[in-house]
């Protein structure tokens, strides 16, 4: 749920030694930076290693690295082999949980719902769960229970994020609590209105005039059935700004979903063909011409 920018270590010889993801703090950097230059053996002498003597440090450590190259699956066995082999060691809760809901959210699936909304609750439970890491859990679930159709799945761990970044302890993650407070009214208080201007509130300045920023608003409001008429006028305005070529098609399929679900198939159709000329490799919009065709033809 976070990710960018990816980081890689290598050696004089251009061969990887670590890689991971975000960037949060300048301290964490350069813990995470300190740790790898402590370990300048190459990603494959380490694996090797684990291999002749497995440790619960390097199952961790490899897990953190598949997950930055993202191999999930592996990333997820190392850290179930890093707790197995170091039972009263970290649990890791959070980081099983990061990778199962990447799992299940991957295009692929290879996840269970159920086996993600286990791991949530542990995560959730855990001493060892930080509150950066407690902020994004309850962003992975929201996104989890967008994907389920199922927006309670969310409201605990919405609920819980509220609670735990009010006063001082929240002050750094104040921009991650104004997307969290979006959530909790809309999901947690059913407050409609109020969650529309919390979101108008926390967009960035400027992003009246920016078409990625006006997408994601746009995005926002069809995802959650909210001012859709004011959200196809400014996906369309996206459009007009976006950059010719793949920005340019992914406003559109904003437009077309918009228009499809405000029952203005045709219109989605035509806003369709447009986005696979703007990016024709694109096989995602080929499959959503096919799907707003044939609520063309069902409404016939």
């Amino acid at each position: 749920m976070k990710g960018y920018p990816t980081f890689l270590l290598v050696n004089a010889k251009g061969e990887p030694i670590d890689r991971w993801l975000g960037y949060s703090n300048p301290e964490g950097w350069t813990t995470t930076f300190t740790t790898a230059m402590a370990d300048p053996t190459t990603i494959k002498e380490k694996e090797a290693r684990f291999a002749a003597t497995p440790t619960a440090k390097d199952a961790a450590l490899l897990a953190r690295i598949k997950s930055a190259s993202r191999d999930y699956q592996g990333a997820l066995t190392h850290y179930e082999k890093a707790r197995t082999l170091d039972p009263q060691g970290p649990d890791y809760a959070y980081s099983i949980f990061d990778q199962k809901s990447e799992l299940y959210l991957g295009e692929k699936g290879g996840m269970t719902l159920a086996a993600v909304e286990q791991s949530a609750k542990a995560a959730a439970e855990s001493k060892s769960t930080t509150l950066e890491e407690q902020i994004w859990l309850a962003e992975a679930m929201e996104v989890v229970a967008h994907k389920a159709g199922d927006p309670k799945i969310m409201v605990p761990y919405v609920s819980a994020a509220v609670k735990a970044t009010e006063g001082p302890a929240g002050e750094p993650y104040k921009d991650a609590r104004k997307n969290i407070l979006v959530a909790n009214a809309l999901y947690v208080e059913g407050n409609k209105e109020k969650a529309l201007e919390l979101k108008r509130q926390s967009m960035s300045e400027g992003w009246m005039e920016s078409a990625g920023k006006l997408n994601a608003f746009a995005w926002w409001c069809f995802e959650n059935n909210v001012n859709l008429p004011e959200a196809e006028e400014l996906a369309r305005k996206g459009v007009a700004l976006a950059k010719p070529g793949k920005e340019k098609a992914q406003v559109l399929d904003t437009v077309a979903e918009i228009c499809n679900a405000r029952g203005d198939c045709k219109d989605a159709v035509e806003l369709t063909e447009q986005a696979i000329k703007e990016d024709p490799k694109n096989d995602y919009y080929a499959k959503q011409l096919a799907r707003f065709q044939k609520n063309v033809a069902e409404k016939r």
